[in-house]
């Protein structure tokens, strides 16, 4: 007989549910453990290398510089930004930046437990409003490396590669990069551009409560924008008449939700007692002391720089626009095929004088309205060279390069116009290299060429004259004698561009092969850019040998490296006696009309050799192709002293004629002259006489 097996008891029978449940959960943690450890691998196999030294190279904006260091102006990419060097920025703003951001900064590891735990109690277990636990390292890492995309994924690839920089890089390394990668909104990029753009000062200069209203902006940067409507603290209309009336005793009773706090603090008076409503910069600064980063004192002081605060202008500055702009079209040849350096923070070191710059300027500012009412030119330039080293010093492309109405945009110091007579002295150059001089003789008197009868522009003629008095009072008849003396077009347009005026032959060399300029490019018919007038009279000044105009002094990346200086070779292109004789000629006061001629273009305490220009176009005409009456388009002077060049033009770029009685030595030759002489006040001239030995 086989006996009854023995019933399991309940109590056998709940281990035996216990255990089954038990290593079935273990089994299934298990299993999802390798599944979570195969996802984290896949995540972290994914993860953007940041061990190799580009992995965190922060672009950086182009500065282009005048020659004391100015900005004149920043070619931004996408993020504007100037990174510095720990020393570069000072104590206080890092630690605001860390009092507000991470406070336990260097004390945590790589994931700050503590505030993760809070953000998660605050965000989703009270249901309050979104709490950041992001560590200085997690924001550079979202900033530099990730996205701003609010996923999963994200996050966990972000404490990743946060835990992976800080066992690589120190702390006080992290807090470098952390300062130069951050936004503070507006595109501007990282501490320094911050503090330039908010204050006008480097960030080496910022005060302690500057350093905390720039440490209020990463967070938030659209909404404590100190260019937006949450400058400062602002309360609900319901508030303000409570606070009005006195109907609020005591700040205590100020509901949270009907306060919207700014970037800094409003002062108020609740029951005529004085009261803060504090901003974010305040919080700042009660953090900073309670991490003993400031004293009570310096906490004070900086509460009471915070209420006198002043932000710089919110607008996008250009200095020398025209000028900048001629850089930025150099910049994009000189590193055409080099893509790296454009965001490398290149320094670009032009040869503008500020000063000079701004003389300039206001030369042009001032003359503008009287010259447009008299003789209808809504457009002016200038440019002034240093004949020491044939640097530009001053530039004006146009009177005022935010002028949409009158085409300000167009910088007609790069553009070709007709010189008029201004363009004679290459073509008594190319007669003296024939064996003229001077001294020589040529009659002013009627000529025919073909069908046409040329004309003096202020009629009459002269008679017999030397080539020197014809060359002073500008004489038509004697400059189409030399031009044909001197060999005519071609050996014309060899010499001009020998001396740096290319524009005639090249515009010729695009042309037909049946296309002349003939005799009246004698009179200055080709057109020619003002920039290139200048350099073809800086190498008379030169006493005949060419340097080509700098704009550039040198190029260096971000670290102070020079990647570019210039290569100018100079050149002998005419014997030095011609190049004398055409400045003592254009120089020579006595042989000049007396009057208005002769008083407008001598300068006080200093030889000037001058030369101006009128271009002419025809505004009545017969059915027969008869001109009966002529206006003056464009109206040129050039002159310089031993020292420095200036070229001014003036006319209109859409060609529209000018009126009254418009020349070169009405219009732009005033100009000239106080341009000259403003200068000449701030920084007497050294040479004040031509050297003619």
């Amino acid at each position: 007989m086989v006996p009854e097996r023995e019933a399991p008891s309940v109590f056998r029978l709940w281990i035996h549910r216990i255990a089954v449940v038990f290593h079935s959960t273990l089994a299934t943690a298990a299993a999802l453990g390798f599944l979570l450890f195969l996802l984290l691998q896949d995540i972290w196999n994914a993860l953007p290398d940041i061990t190799t030294p580009q992995a965190l190279s922060a672009e950086q904006s182009i500065a282009i510089l005048d020659r004391k260091g100015n900005e004149l102006y920043r070619i931004v990419q996408e993020e504007d930004r100037t990174t510095l060097e720990r020393d570069e920025i000072p104590a206080h703003m890092r630690h605001a930046i860390i009092a507000i951001e991470d406070k336990r900064f260097y004390e945590r590891p790589c994931i700050d437990v503590r505030a993760l735990g809070r953000a998660l109690r605050t965000n989703w277990i009270n249901d309050a409003p979104s709490q950041g636990a992001s560590t200085i390292t997690q924001q550079l890492v979202r900033t530099a490396i990730l996205s701003p995309e609010k996923t999963i994924l994200r996050k966990v690839r972000e404490l990743m590669l946060a835990c992976q920089l800080e066992h690589m890089r120190s702390k006080d390394d992290i807090l470098d990069l952390y300062l130069n990668w951050i936004s503070f909104g507006q595109n501007i990029y990282g501490v320094e551009q911050a503090s330039k753009r908010f204050f006008g000062i480097p960030a080496a200069e910022l005060s302690v409560a500057q350093a905390a209203v720039l440490a209020s902006l990463p967070q938030r940067p659209t909404h404590f924008s100190p260019y937006g409507p949450n400058t400062h603290t602002t309360v609900s209309e319901d508030l303000r008449q409570k606070i009005r009336s006195g109907t609020l005793k005591y700040a205590a009773d100020i509901p949270p939700e009907e306060v919207t706090t700014g970037l800094l603090g409003t002062k108020t008076r609740i029951t005529k007692q004085p009261f803060l409503l504090r901003g974010r910069a305040n919080i700042v600064l009660g953090k900073m002391e309670e991490q003993s980063f400031i004293s009570r004192e310096e906490r004070a002081k900086a509460e009471k720089d915070l209420l006198q605060l002043r932000f710089a202008p919110d607008r996008d500055t250009i200095a020398a626009p025209h000028f900048v702009f001629w850089i930025r079209k150099q910049l994009a040849e000189l590193l055409e095929g080099n893509a790296s350096l454009t965001s490398s923070g290149l320094k670009v070191h032009t040869t503008l004088d500020p000063l000079l710059q701004q003389l300039a300027e206001e030369s042009v500012a001032a003359f503008y309205p009287s010259i447009r009412q008299k003789y209808g030119a809504k457009n002016l330039a200038l440019i002034a060279v240093d004949l020491q080293t044939n640097e530009i010093v001053a530039y004006v492309g146009n009177w005022n390069f935010f002028d949409e109405r009158d085409e300000g945009k167009i910088d007609m110091v790069q553009i070709p116009r007709q010189p008029g007579s201004s363009f004679k002295p290459f073509v008594y150059a190319a007669a003296f290299q024939n064996g003229y001089t001077p001294d020589s003789y040529v009659r002013d008197e009627p000529i025919h060429i073909g069908k046409y009868k040329p004309r003096n522009y202020e009629g009459g003629y002269f008679g017999r004259m030397k080539m020197r008095d014809a060359l002073v009072r500008s004489r038509n008849i004697p400059a189409i004698k030399a031009f044909y003396w001197g060999g005519e077009e071609e050996a014309v347009l060899d010499i001009a561009s020998a001396l740096g005026i290319t524009a005639p032959r090249e515009r010729k060399l695009q042309e037909d092969k049946s296309f002349q300029y003939g005799w009246p490019l004698a009179l200055g018919s080709a057109e020619v850019p003002l920039v290139q007038m200048a350099q073809g009279y800086a190498t008379l000044a030169r006493e005949g040998v060419f340097l080509p105009l700098l704009s550039i002094r040198s190029i260096r990346d971000g670290s102070g490296n020079e990647l570019h200086t210039p290569e100018r070779t100079s050149s002998r292109v005419i014997s030095p006696q011609i190049a004398r004789d055409l400045t003592s000629i254009l120089s020579d006061v006595r042989a000049r009309p007396e009057g208005y001629w002769r008083d407008a273009t001598t300068l006080s305490g200093t030889d000037a050799a001058v030369k101006t220009g009128t271009s002419s176009t025809c505004t009545v005409m017969t059915r027969e192709g008869k001109c009966l009456a002529l206006s003056a388009n464009d109206t040129w002077v050039i002159g310089y002293t031993p020292e420095m060049l200036v070229a001014v033009w003036a006319g209109n770029a859409d060609n529209t004629p000018l009126f009254g009685e418009a020349d070169g030595l009405t219009v732009v030759v005033p100009l000239w002259r106080a341009f000259f002489e403003a200068m000449h006040a701030k920084r007497p001239p050294f040479l004040r006489e031509f050297d003619f030995e």
